[in-house]
């Protein structure tokens, strides 16, 4: 287990973090973000209602130097970690995240509490083999980075989404409980998630 070498104060990260009617519950834990996710292009995001949506934020990543919104389909157009940590202490925004690169896969799970057991068994797996999870900025949801590929695009449904590319995804830090700390070789879990996903699951929209 290799942690972080640049240490952040949480409570300076508390203290500045933009929030909207206390969204996001999560204060990101910058010095605990694992050194595998560093390579990849970093943003910042500020939790942006949506319309018609109450409790729902739209998290557009932006240039953290810049603060300009910026398409995953330009990765060059982002930042590095510590450019977005920079970025976060100003105040002005609400978290940081990473655009994946077909490196590693990206799993979002929405209110984890609330999913089937076929889910948290998954979970439950996944921690065993020493996962790196991590709880979602709302602090209902847990977010799992895993090496591995997809065989086509990313998926989207009933809560659970996965994604391998041009995709971004917030990064929190803020370890879920039994989480491990290292990128671990998860190809047989990912197709497990696959699995539970509907065989017609169609792809998420970019």
């Amino acid at each position: 287990m290799q942690f972080a070498t640049q240490s952040y104060d949480k409570s300076d990260i508390a203290a500045t973090c933009y929030r909207h009617d206390g969204y996001p519950k999560v204060t990101p834990d910058l010095s605990f973000v694992p050194d595998f996710l560093k390579h990849l292009p970093f943003g910042v995001w500020i939790a942006e209602p949506r319309t018609g949506k109450p409790g729902k934020y739209n998290k557009a990543p932006r240039n953290p130097t810049t603060g300009m919104k910026v398409g995953v389909d330009k990765p060059y157009l982002f930042g590095k970690f510590a450019d977005a940590c920079t970025a976060l202490l100003t105040g002005r925004y609400s978290g940081i995240g990473v655009v994946l690169d077909g490196s590693l896969v990206g799993i979002d799970i929405d209110d984890y509490s609330k999913q089937p057991s076929e889910v948290k068994s998954w979970v439950a797996g996944a921690l065993l083999d020493g996962a790196y999870c991590e709880h979602s900025p709302s602090g209902d949801g847990l977010r799992l980075f895993i090496s591995g590929s997809l065989p086509g695009s990313g998926r989207k449904v009933n809560g659970l989404e996965i994604y391998d590319d041009a995709r971004f995804l917030t990064v929190t830090g803020e370890m879920y409980a039994g989480s491990g700390y290292d990128l671990i070789d998860g190809q047989g879990l990912i197709d497990e998630f696959l699995d539970l996903l509907p065989a017609a699951t169609p792809p998420a929209p970019a």
